[in-house]
């Protein structure tokens, strides 16, 4: 039993109520506790040396592959104890492709049933060199994002740098020439990826090998050919909770050997090697492995587990927080509620806010400077305003959006949508309550309300909107993705945007430091008011005047919203100011006299 083991809904394992419920069966068993220091493998392998019928490994996908390959060297010494599993994983991807139940007291009785009738089942393995597998192997862009995520799950405050590895290797593979030998015969593909496969799912329960059986002799071999990076990513993404997803440029082979051999001379020689979830080094002329040789080891093992139908679909929400809960180091037994996720997230704010908050009078001096460049672009807000309501379609209206259309593709329909999706209703209020909630919680009050006042601005929008009562773009003239019964003139995405998203940039330039977290919430805030322009354009909901005027207003209102915020955050500073304590008479007597410090000191000088 690893020490991480828990039990899905119902807390951690404890031995001794693994050892009562083996009493309980009839079986007389030993529950033998490890840590991550401690070598499952040679546990497993010395309880099958001294006679054990079975060995049950209790945890997660990782604590299978080191029993299984424990039991496997036992059986080379002529040990024959058999492999039972209790899921108490992550993921339990193994354990899913057997039909292994989930339930502890169900995988307990499987195995009893097991001993009593004698019926086990038979278990494949497969070896490359002196490595046993039981799930997969991959070569390529995959397995360097795997072993980039592994860094994330033994340390979560890696996210930040993994992150910046996770574009890298994007941006470094490209498809490359490689050859592969199955059974002898020899393929060429220009790949991105490869993967050998004794098991149906990987990682987080991707079914990459739809119909792969774990006691059939043959690997499942899974080439992805002709992907970029992006769209291999996304592809294995859709697959998350055991969903099919069909793509043509996957090709997939059953063998029983497999030889890998990239080509030398690609621009990539060597490629990233993973082993059932565990980088190995790389694979090429230049790596560890020259070439790598796989075959199948068929029923290496005796599985002590009733027949059952493989069980690997799930939710692929639950399956990502599964996933994100083991990396945070928290029990997965549910998603949170909301609430939970509202209050994690705040927590987290105010601990990453804490030491690059600025004092409240440096940063009323930066609101005031930010209010005088947004009180000049709200003057030329009025006179734009007035010209857009005496004109149904300005000129250069049709010209600047069927220009823009003229670019247009399903990729950049997804695109353009998913800039625009933050200003609909729904959407809108649930991201002000979040970030509102979070600044409350980070003790950001000020902020909060005035953040809200920001988003109020969706009420003189609604007003403009029926004082002007401008009609939206029609079809033929232009293409119209979304019917919207609402009058054009002024974009209320656009002033939304401007306002709510301008604030929380004000507010992050004015209170926080140079750090990680101004960048990002100055670069998002920035980019989304830049792009929401063109969307509406692309998108057929607005005309370019009907954009413009949504800029000028919206900065308009803000500059309004940052005129209160200066004088608000400026009452702050004095307070903060005043509270400060004064020095008494003794401290000031007892203070050390600068001007009487060694006049040739160069610090004094300075």
């Amino acid at each position: 039993m690893h020490e991480s083991a828990h039990q899905t809904g119902e807390g951690a394992f404890a031995a001794d109520a693994l050892e009562s419920a083996l009493r309980r069966r009839g079986l007389d068993g030993e529950v033998i506790a490890l840590g991550a220091a401690d070598d499952l493998a040679a546990v497993a392998e010395r309880a099958a040396l001294d006679g054990a019928r079975v060995v049950v490994a209790v945890g997660g996908d990782g604590t299978i592959h080191d029993v299984a390959r424990g039991l496997w060297r036992a059986s080379r010494a002529g040990a024959g104890a058999a492999l039972g599993i209790l899921p108490a994983g992550t993921m339990n991807n193994i354990a899913a492709a057997l039909g292994v139940p989930m339930d502890a007291d169900a995988a307990l009785d499987g195995v009893a049933e097991t001993l009593r009738t004698g019926r086990f089942r038979p278990l494949d393995l497969a070896r490359i060199g002196d490595t046993i597998f039981i799930e997969a192997a991959g070569f390529g862009m995959l397995s360097e994002l795997m072993g980039i995520g592994e860094s994330v799950k033994q340390n979560s405050l890696a996210a930040p740098a993994a992150a910046i590895q996770v574009g890298q290797a994007l941006a470094r593979y490209q498809p490359a020439p490689l050859t592969l030998r199955l059974d002898g015969r020899a393929h060429h593909f220009h790949a991105l990826h490869v993967l050998l496969c004794n098991a149906p799912a990987i990682a987080m329960r991707m079914n990459v090998a739809p119909g792969a059986r774990m006691d059939d002799g043959l690997l499942d071999v899974v080439v992805y050919e002709r992907f970029r990076p992006l769209e291999l990513l996304a592809h294995v993404i859709r697959r998350i909770g055991g969903r099919r997803a069909y793509d043509q440029r996957v090709r997939r082979y059953r063998a029983r050997s497999v030889v890998v051999e990239p080509d030398g001379a690609s621009s990539r020689a060597t490629w990233a090697m993973e082993v059932d979830g565990h980088v190995d080094g790389d694979c090429g002329p230049e790596g560890r492995w020259r070439r790598i040789e796989a075959y199948v080891l068929p029923h290496a093992l005796r599985l002590a587990a009733l027949p059952a139908p493989a069980r690997l679909e799930a939710r692929p929400w639950r399956t990502a927080w599964r996933a994100l809960a083991s990396m945070l180091k928290r029990s997965p037994a549910k998603p949170p509620s909301p609430a939970a996720v509202v209050a994690a997230g705040s927590a987290a704010l105010e601990s990453a806010v804490r030491d690059v908050t600025e004092p409240p009078r440096r940063a009323a001096r930066r609101a005031a400077l930010i209010r005088t460049l947004y009180l000049g672009a709200a003057g030329v807000a009025v006179a734009t305003g007035v010209a857009a309501r005496r004109a149904s379609i300005l000129p250069g209206d049709l010209a600047i959006t069927q220009t823009l259309q003229r670019t247009r593709s399903a990729r950049m329909d997804r695109f353009w949508r998913g800039v625009a999706w933050a200003g609909f209703p729904g959407p809108a209020t649930l991201v002000i309550s979040g970030i509102t909630l979070a600044l409350w919680r980070a003790r950001f009050h000020l902020e909060a309300l005035y953040l809200l006042l920001a988003g109020s601005v969706s009420g003189l929008n609604f007003v403009l909107k029926r004082i002007v009562r401008r009609e939206r773009p029609t079809e033929p003239r232009v293409r119209v993705l979304r019917l919207i019964r609402e009058p054009s003139f002024p974009s209320g995405h656009v002033m939304f945007y401007v306002s709510s998203l301008g604030f929380l940039v004000a507010a992050a330039l004015a209170n926080l430091r140079p750090s990680a977290l101004r960048r990002a919430i100055t670069a998002a805030g920035g980019s989304l008011i830049a792009l929401v322009g063109a969307s509406r354009v692309y998108l057929g909901a607005h005309w370019p005047s009907d954009v413009v005027a949504g800029y000028l207003i919206g900065a308009m209102y803000l500059g309004g919203v940052l005129e209160l915020y200066w004088r608000a955050k400026s009452r702050q500073a004095e307070a903060a100011s005043r509270a400060l304590p004064k020095p008494t008479a003794n401290e000031l007597a007892t203070a050390p006299d600068i001007g009487a410090a060694d006049a040739n000191d160069p610090r004094h000088h300075s």
